[in-house]
């Protein structure tokens, strides 16, 4: 299960990313995700800004593509039984060697899986954890942080010492349970766009506190909320792979989001990689599933 509350504040930019170009290795995960989940369910690779498809034996034919992410099929046990699923893969721009490939699927029962495999000399589990406004977070597993926009934006005033206080619209209200260490992305004129703390909510009002500008007025643009941190399940010899199960808050959060951010480590020492996941067309692909 996603545990754990408080991350440390995260950039207003994402990171860039790229396809992973290797189809050996999405070969290989694919053969990973067959053996760990018993369905024959087909890759895809793409990026946050730029995507492309891969055809070929055994990784399922290309039914559609919503945004960022693509429905792909393959015949199941009965003639007239497809296995479906909504695929996307990013590598990240800062360390090449680190990707993650993401399934959506539906499971017998109905329920929505959310299955996601990154490569092997990840931190699975440890008692080392981060300790940010107070509260701490597990290194170990697969941290995920979801960037809900504000729309429309919201213009608030800068008080003394860099506090902001704002309410948030009913739209980010109804799907987000923002807290303290979760960020508000702030900009104005000229300024670049940056991550500010949340210090606390109340009745869907935040206070920020933190804002290093030199502003009166700015605009509140995101809400960056930290999910939890779900541990991974199973090693192969492709990689590791972590599972949920989408609940029906998660899964609107998902929906509304723009992005997913997942974060890992390789070490208890080393900082931690974050790797955004387009989540345009995300509800669409959800709903074009069999």
């Amino acid at each position: 299960m996603l545990a754990g509350p408080g991350p440390r504040a995260f950039p207003a930019r994402l990171p860039p990313v790229r396809p992973l170009l290797v189809r050996l290795l999405v070969a290989c995960l694919l053969l990973a995700c067959l053996i760990a989940t018993g369905s024959g369910i087909g890759a895809a690779r793409a990026g946050a800004t730029n995507q492309s498809t891969i055809d070929g034996p055994g990784i399922g034919t290309l039914l559609a593509t919503h945004g960022a992410w693509e429905v792909r099929c393959e015949p199941g046990a009965h003639p007239l039984d497809m296995r479906c699923a909504l695929v996307q893969r990013v590598t990240s721009e800062m360390d090449p060697d680190v990707g993650l490939f993401v399934i959506a699927l539906k499971s017998a029962d109905g329920a929505t899986m959310l299955r996601v495999m990154a490569p092997l000399g990840v931190l699975l589990g440890s008692e080392v954890s981060d300790e940010a406004c107070g509260v701490r977070r597990p290194r170990g597993g697969l941290g995920l942080f979801v960037r809900l926009p504000i729309s429309p934006p919201v213009v608030a005033r800068v008080g003394a010492g860099g506090v902001i206080t704002a309410a948030l619209p009913d739209r980010i209200r109804a799907v987000s349970d923002v807290k303290p260490c979760d960020t508000v992305t702030v900009r104005g004129g000229g300024e670049p766009p940056g991550p500010v703390p949340v210090a606390s909510t109340k009745d869907g009002t935040v206070r920020l506190e933190g804002y290093r500008g030199s502003l009166d007025t700015v605009t509140l643009t995101s809400v960056t909320e930290y999910i939890g941190t779900a541990p991974f399940l199973r090693c192969l010899t492709s990689g590791c792979m972590t599972e949920e199960v989408l609940t029906g808050r998660l899964q609107a959060k998902l929906e509304a989001a723009s992005f997913a951010f997942f974060v890992l480590h390789r070490s208890v020492d080393s900082p931690g990689i974050g790797i955004p996941i387009s989540l345009n067309g995300f509800r669409e692909g959800l709903m074009a599933l069999p």
